[in-house]
């Protein structure tokens, strides 16, 4: 049996966090964060096999800030990190990619374009791994 996937989800609205742990509930141990430096703490403290950031948050920390200091932790140089935002004009996602993000999600999030966003970059980092 497969172990199941440790996902952690950056979000300061409470419904995004939610909407994702539950349909995630089954296949994977979903931990959530409301704001930056939480985020950032439990990144410190699990190697998460993905994490999926939101971009606008409250506070002086945004998404992108989050994802540089993430990166800083040695085990996550090559881990999927997803861009998960409302900013969805043309060039946003460009823009956000260029910040280092390995993919871009945009809400409202579709349920089945997650599974397939989340699979294609798990697929990708372990072939990487090999």
């Amino acid at each position: 049996m497969d172990e199941k996937m440790k996902l952690l989800i950056l979000d300061d609205d409470e419904i995004s966090r939610f909407y994702i742990s539950y349909v995630y509930k089954n296949t994977a141990i979903v931990d959530t964060a409301e704001d930056a430096e939480s985020a950032i703490f439990k990144a410190s403290q699990i190697v998460y096999d993905i994490v999926i950031l939101d971009i606008g948050l409250k506070g002086e920390l945004n998404g992108i800030d989050v994802l540089k200091e993430i990166r800083k932790l040695s085990e996550y140089d090559r881990i999927p990190i997803i861009a998960f935002t409302a900013f969805a004009l043309t060039g946003d996602k460009e823009k956000i990619l260029s910040e280092g993000f390995d993919d871009y999600i945009a809400k409202p999030i579709i349920k089945e374009d997650l599974f397939a966003m989340v699979d294609k970059n798990l697929l990708k980092y372990k072939e990487m791994k090999q």
